[in-house]
């Protein structure tokens, strides 16, 4: 029962929160014209890529903690805080140096909501990783509707009825993520214990030993989602970049639906391999296989509506390769599938390699082809790139660990028995 509330709170939480940006997305689209629109989907790429530069990755070794049962996660999440506050005034420090030479990622003042809003969104994503692998489904998907839906909401309200600019948007969402910080810092603060520098060194030492070979795999799966946009606004337009954008959410709508789920599939399969419950992995893999299939063929057929629903008929050329990043989005759904295996293991050199492997083709193919082919070749980029790193993934599990769910069965290390 409790498991079958979990997936109800995870697809309503994903839902709510997701289901109210494409709500509101055609209002951010409508009330900018191309360039401003192109500007602020570069910020929402740049938030999440940056986090990872001043949590340095440790997120992940909450989930590890946890797992372990040794660890106090509340005296852990609190000096991973503290360090992540020192790496955000480092890097203030690093933007404010490059600007006297005219360095910037978007520009000026979009740079200082980037880093503002990556330093919140860290704070919040340490409890919300806490949350999922505790199975504290309800209040992680209040959270994360808080953090990822309600700033759409409140900006497509000013948009509406005072003024439509595209500062508005990241200064409500620094304020929403304020407002969600300030009572989870007092409870976390209120529920750890005093502060020992042994005991702090020592936690820093064993989070960040697990979690800086983590950094580059992070690192490498957000950046294969925004460096194409990038990408193609050095070599084009911002309205390309708004272009790309409206295709990239259209195909966002089925990872969506898998990514929500994933947060269950985690920590099912976490618990699955901790207990032993191998030939269970598989059995549940074809039901969400079967489930994913059916909300991407949903897309694929109602693609020309959704884009309507989201934008304008000015964006209607993005429809041919709207199919392309659906395929891609499939490739990353198998991926996403895998990947608990290496992590379980503790193997997180392996875990980062097909992330790593992919991000750089994805680059490498970006910088040759979308000066000649223009910004729709990045969508056939990235579906190279999702392929890539499904496939060598897929590999490594086999090989590795002789654990493969996705296409028939085959042995477990933990038991070396067919399942």
């Amino acid at each position: 029962m409790k498991d079958r509330l979990q997936k109800i709170y995870y697809l309503l939480g994903e839902g709510f929160s997701k289901g109210s940006v494409f709500l509101v997305f055609h209002v951010f689209t409508n009330n900018l014209d191309k360039v401003d629109f192109g500007k602020l989907s570069l910020f929402w790429v740049a938030v999440p890529l940056s986090s990872i530069f001043i949590d340095l990755a440790q997120r992940s070794y909450v989930k590890r903690a946890y797992l372990e049962k040794e660890i106090n996660v509340i005296d852990l999440l609190r000096n991973v805080y503290i360090v992540s506050s020192l790496t955000f005034i480092l890097l203030l420090s690093i933007k404010q140096i490059l600007s006297w030479w005219d360095i910037y990622l978007i520009d000026q003042k979009f740079d200082i909501y980037v880093l503002v809003s990556a330093y919140l969104f860290v704070l919040i994503e340490m409890v919300l990783s806490y949350y999922q692998i505790k199975g504290d489904a309800l209040k992680y998907n209040i959270l994360y509707f808080i953090r990822t839906g309600l700033s759409y909401l409140v900006t497509a309200a000013i948009f509406i009825y005072y003024l439509a600019n595209v500062h508005v948007y990241p200064w409500v969402y620094m304020i929403v993520l304020s407002l969600c910080c300030f009572p989870l810092l007092w409870l976390l603060w209120r529920r750890s214990t005093k502060i020992e520098w042994q005991s702090f060194v020592e936690s820093i030492r064993s989070s960040l030993t697990f979690s800086m070979p983590l950094i580059l795999g992070v690192l490498s799966a957000i950046g294969l989602n925004a460096a194409d946009r990038f990408i193609v606004n050095y070599y084009g337009t911002e309205e390309d970049v708004a272009n790309y954008t409206v295709a990239y959410t259209v195909a966002m709508i089925f990872m969506a639906f898998f990514m929500a789920t994933n947060k269950w599939w985690q920590k099912f399969v976490l618990d699955a391999l901790n207990e032993n419950r191998i030939h269970q992995i598989r059995k549940k893999f074809l039901y969400y296989l079967f489930l994913v299939l059916i909300v991407g063929l949903g897309v694929l057929i109602f693609k020309k509506e959704i884009v309507l629903m989201l934008s304008n008929s000015g964006y209607l050329e993005v429809l041919g390769i709207i199919p392309v990043l659906l395929l891609g989005m499939f490739f990353y759904f198998l991926y996403t599938v895998l990947i608990n295996v290496p992590f379980y293991f503790k193997r997180t050199k392996i875990q980062i390699l097909p992330a790593l492997v992919a991000f750089f083709l994805n680059l490498i193919l970006n910088f040759i082809l979308i000066p000649e082919y223009g910004y729709k070749i990045a969508a056939w980029t990235t579906c190279i790139s999702y392929f890539f790193e499904f496939a060598i993934m897929y590999t490594l599990c086999i090989k590795v660990f002789r654990i493969d769910f996705i296409f028939g069965p085959g042995k477990s290390v933990l038991n070396n028995e067919q399942y």
